[in-house]
């Protein structure tokens, strides 16, 4: 199930902890093999297109950086007992999951779509609403705060907003990834 969350601190904030005991290499469940999977064929296809960086913590961790500056970073995390995968621009684009195979399918949906370039955002003080596009044209948004400050209310905010088409990471990534 999707539970989508606000992330005021970044890509996982605290969550990074590389004293955990658990980390990928360590691990052999179906989960952690697919999440690895997922890195090892997009770092693969997209070759200079992306910097694929893995990392210790928890059950593994993995951030996506791509080369070009008008793509999206996206980086997913498996804590073990939950997953959770992020954009990393705005406040929006988080969404905390269960440990299932269908959630890890929900995670490589949105990491290839970013990948793809079908993310918009939209921007305004202390928030940012992310919808992505999925290769079967369904959309999933998730809307973020900071603060205090981005709980008052904006009439209309996603209508005036700054607004963010990012781009694929290249060719590869335009082919769907």
């Amino acid at each position: 199930m999707v539970r989508p969350v606000s992330a005021a601190a970044g890509l996982y904030g605290s969550c990074m902890n590389a004293s955990s005991p658990h980390h990928w290499e360590q691990a052999g469940d179906q989960i952690v093999r697919r999440l690895k999977s997922l890195a090892d064929d997009l770092e693969r296809d997209l070759g200079n297109e992306v910097r694929v960086e893995r990392q210790r913590i928890f059950s593994g961790g993995v951030t996506l950086t791509p080369t070009r500056d008008d793509a999206l970073a996206v980086s997913w995390i498996d804590l073990g007992t939950e997953l959770q995968v992020q954009t990393a621009s705005g406040f929006g684009g988080r969404f905390e999951l269960s440990r299932t195979e269908r959630d890890v399918d929900f995670i490589e949906a949105i990491v290839r779509s970013v990948v793809a370039g079908r993310v918009v955002e939209v921007f305004a003080p202390r928030r940012s609403r992310v919808t992505i596009t999925l290769a079967d044209g369904t959309t999933e948004v998730e809307t973020g705060y900071d603060g205090l400050t981005g709980c008052l209310p904006l009439p209309m905010w996603p209508r005036w907003g700054r607004t963010v088409r990012y781009s694929p990471y290249g060719p590869i990534g335009r082919g769907g990834a």
